[in-house]
């Protein structure tokens, strides 16, 4: 599983540091009143500790792939179509409410605890960039209503719900 054991950054303080490990463990809170520019070099260092991840455990994710095995997926992907083959599940369709248009919300009923919700804002023109972007929600005994952006780690509790 990717997560924040990479080494603290000396060029950073205690907070950014803080604030980075809380994100990469799902609290979307603090990141998502961070500074747009701050944002972005949490993206980046994401991608590069992804990237040296993947290098160094033979590419999982590519593996999953290749070998259409979605259980062996470890980060959120950033479409329906992908989730649907991670549970095996077709998510539900919700429509657009009005003055909503765009929203393309899709919900997948795990079990009677837990929900995934994926959607977006696009009318929102004042919401951050992640909000008007797909980003997914998770309902669940874990927590409720959790945010998480496409390349962000699935948790561990959300694994026993994948298609074998």
């Amino acid at each position: 599983m990717l997560d924040a054991s990479g080494p603290v950054l000396p060029s950073r303080n205690n907070f950014w540091n803080y604030a980075y490990v809380s994100w990469i463990n799902g609290d979307n809170d603090i990141y998502l009143n961070l500074d747009r520019g701050t944002q972005q070099e949490f993206k980046t260092h994401l991608l590069k500790g992804y990237m040296s991840y993947q290098i160094n455990n033979g590419y999982p994710d590519l593996e999953a792939g290749l070998s259409l095995d979605p259980s062996l997926m470890t980060v959120f992907p950033n479409n329906a179509t992908e989730i649907n083959k991670l549970f095996g599940q077709n998510g539900k369709y919700i429509p657009d409410e009005p003055g909503k248009s765009g929203r393309g919300k899709m919900v997948w009923e795990l079990d009677e605890n837990t929900r995934i919700t994926l959607e977006k804002h696009p009318y929102d023109k004042g919401a951050p960039e992640w909000h008007r972007n797909y980003h997914y929600h998770i309902d669940s005994p874990e927590g409720n209503h959790q945010r998480f952006l496409p390349g962000q780690n699935i948790p561990d509790f959300l694994r026993r719900f994948f298609k074998k």
